[in-house]
């Protein structure tokens, strides 16, 4: 059940608004299709109303065109990821995921560039970092070094990790080093800790000498998360930082590793 399906029944949109928006909202896709053919010209009266100052008109058409699934709509929905309606955004990215891949270079083109609005930024990365598609790592990657808003660099650092493509982890080692914002440093940490890649030890254990607290603690959990005996060492010297907290997620993550350990051990 998609997101749009949790918003008013059919029975609560009939009552309102009459047979068109039953038969548009119908559950088969060839009826929705004749009802839009058979209304001829009045029919894009439709596409129209997806950009109503009316907050029904836009729900209700969004949700006829999300019941698609069609990859031909992702461009037609992609415009109301800047909708002031958070429910309308919501699902309307919720319907972009469920399309999936042949989504992604809409996205991109449409909305991941989009220099004039940070929130449609956002909601793309979010939305490709859900898909997982490797087209979008180049474009994130370009949205995480160069993207001037704090949270459109920080959901770009989850999304490459959500990918896990290897071409990130030099920017995400950038981020990692250089973002002014603390919280995109932290999650470029965890990003390098979903990739598991070895390169990425020696920052990790930089930032965990030098970082914030928050920042230092999502290093250790990444540098668990990477698992090589070579992180080991910098784990257990981590019991002994000068923070509580520090030493408290360096205990956890080694007795973790040493747990995974003796599992293994135990199948050869």
């Amino acid at each position: 059940m998609g997101f749009f399906d949790k918003l008013p029944s059919e029975k609560e949109e009939a009552k309102a608004s009459g047979k068109e928006e039953t038969l548009i909202l119908d559950e088969s896709e060839k009826i929705r299709r004749a009802f839009i053919e058979a209304k001829g010209e009045a029919g894009k009266q439709y596409l129209k109303d997806l950009s109503s100052r009316d907050w029904y008109k836009r729900h209700i058409t969004a949700r006829a065109f999300g019941r698609w699934l069609n990859p031909e709509n992702a461009p037609i929905l992609i415009p109301l990821l800047k909708d002031k309606s958070e429910n309308i955004r919501d699902g309307v990215a919720e319907t972009l995921e469920e399309i999936g891949s042949p989504a992604t270079e809409p996205l991109i083109t449409l909305a991941l560039l989009d220099t004039e609005s940070p929130l449609s930024r956002h909601q793309t990365a979010r939305i490709l970092g859900s898909i997982k598609d490797m087209r979008a790592v180049e474009p994130l990657i370009v949205v995480l070094t160069a993207d001037n808003v704090e949270d459109v660099r920080r959901t770009a650092a989850w999304a490459l990790g959500e990918i896990k493509d290897e071409r990130a982890v030099q920017p995400l080692i950038q981020a990692l080093k250089e973002d002014k914002s603390e919280i995109v440093r932290r999650v470029a940490a965890w990003a390098l800790g979903e990739i598991q890649d070895l390169r990425a030890v020696e920052p990790l254990v930089q930032v965990l000498r030098e970082g914030s607290d928050t920042v230092r603690i999502a290093a250790i959990e990444a540098l668990g998360e990477i698992g090589d005996s070579v992180v080991i060492e910098p784990l257990t010297q981590a019991l002994n930082d000068r923070s509580k907290e520090v030493q408290k997620a360096a205990k956890v993550v080694l007795e973790k590793m040493k747990k995974i350990k003796k599992f293994h051990s135990t199948l050869r």
